[in-house]
């Protein structure tokens, strides 16, 4: 089983605008005390799952008091504070990081045929990250996000995976989407884009798909072959921005089970009518034998009581359980094509570009994760850099990438010369003392 703590449009940066900064601030310190409360009777959780809107103008400064309360809230719910799957909403765009070239991409993707957008999006695709006129605007949230492993995997792929495995059979495999490609102050239904590089997600044996994607289909100009192709292919959607908590199984055409949950809002805004703060813990277990598997996804949702300005169960929008809880059960046909007796090698999910695919085991994999929050959280770019040059782990090459992918590639190269140790030394050199970690790739350093 693997547990989830959920939430969408936290909106870090809103309070200061609308003078809810008293109010919010309390919301969030009880939510955290609602997670110790949580994970008390039901157990740690194995990660925490933001779907869009952390920040609320997309600035540095919003980011980083959000990973702050990130931190907070992981150690409540008994999760690593690098275990957060995240992707952007609207919010977390810096509309001043939209540059000339940036309005004119814009306005082009907005206006021509639906039928031309692939051909557009695949030209674009070709610019670096950093430089791409689409992605300038979320800088911040992408050097955010790097930390957690959830920037992404490339301009023509702008989305990330994450794998959730027990005893190397079923794979859950989470898929971060990023709808805010075309964002500014003229978003609108059908007027976002996501484009088919994000939307077509390939089948593959023994993996279920669960997507993240902030905004709900309505609001794409590509929605009907998005909406398509993301019903037949997720088992699982969450959605955020519209601000409201909903849950429906459905089924596809072909008697394809799926969830969609639209998440609610940890902070909407003050001016929505008898708005009410919300998040949920989900958890996911398979079960079955081999020739039949499910998907149990058993949700807890939680939501502000105005009368004990505390979270409590809410009871209104569904039929709980005398848990608190609410169990979806989903039929899963891609965990009977693959039995695990049969398993020789799972499917990879997509790396970010510049990052290798090593084989490693279950424990590498974890400190690698680690040390890279560390890397990203405590050290500015000249930092970095200067601790890889050291460490001598630059790609030498004429061509010099963009730095993002850069010390990504660093990085990695690092791992694959066994020199995580002395990258892990060095950075701990920046760390807080008091959150130091002995080194795992060296045991007895600190």
């Amino acid at each position: 089983m693997f547990r989830f703590v959920h939430l969408s449009d936290i909106h870090f940066g809103q309070e200061a605008k609308d003078g809810t900064i008293y109010i919010h601030d309390d919301v969030r310190r009880e939510l955290i005390t609602d997670a110790q409360l949580q994970r008390r009777a039901r157990g740690p959780a194995d990660g925490i799952l933001v779907v869009g809107d952390i920040a609320y103008s997309g600035l540095k400064t919003e980011f980083e008091k959000a990973a702050q309360w990130l931190d907070q809230l992981a150690e409540a719910a008994g999760c690593a504070k690098n275990a957060v799957l995240l992707i952007p909403g609207n919010h977390d765009v810096d509309l001043d990081g939209v540059d000339v070239f940036g309005k004119t991409c814009h306005r082009d993707l907005r206006a021509i045929p639906v039928g031309d957008l692939a051909l557009r999006l695949s030209e674009l695709a070709a610019m670096e990250l950093n430089e791409h006129p689409l992605h300038k605007k979320l800088k911040a949230y992408r050097e955010f996000a790097e930390q957690y492993g959830c920037d992404f995997a490339s301009s023509e792929r702008p989305v990330w995976e994450k794998d959730f495995t027990k005893n190397n059979q079923h794979i859950l495999r989470f898929v971060g989407l990023n709808s805010v490609q075309v964002s500014n102050k003229e978003d609108d239904e059908d007027k976002m884009i996501l484009g088919a590089s994000q939307y077509i997600i390939p089948r593959a044996p023994n993996v279920e798909h669960v997507v993240l994607l902030h905004h709900p289909f309505k609001w794409y100009r590509d929605r009907s072959d998005a909406e398509t192709y993301l019903r037949s292919r997720a088992r699982i959607i969450l959605f955020g921005h519209e601000h409201i908590a909903l849950v429906q199984k459905m089924s596809a055409g072909n008697d394809h089970e799926y969830l969609m949950i639209d998440s609610g809002a940890t902070n909407p805004p003050k001016q929505i009518d008898d708005f009410r703060y919300r998040y949920n813990w989900i958890n996911f277990e398979v079960q079955g034998t081999d020739a039949s598997h499910t998907l149990a996804v058993r949700i807890f949702p939680r939501i502000w009581s105005k009368e004990r300005t505390a979270f409590i169960a809410e009871h209104a929008k569904m039929n709980l359980d005398a848990d608190e809880s609410k169990e979806f059960m989903l039929t899963c046909t891609q965990f009977e094509v693959l039995r695990p007796e049969a398993i020789t090698a799972l499917p990879a999910p997509v790396r970010p570009e510049g990052e290798t695919i090593l084989p490693t085991s279950p424990n590498d994999e974890i400190n690698f994760e680690k040390l890279r929050f560390f890397f990203w959280r405590y050290l500015d770019w000249r930092e970095r850099l200067n601790i890889l040059a050291r460490v001598d782990v630059l790609p030498a090459t004429a061509d010099r990438p963009v730095p993002q992918t850069l010390e990504r590639m660093a990085l990695s190269r690092a791992r694959e010369l066994r020199r995580l140790d002395q990258i892990w030394d060095e950075t701990m050199k920046k760390v807080p003392v008091d959150l130091r970690e002995p080194n795992p790739f060296n045991p007895g350093q600190v």
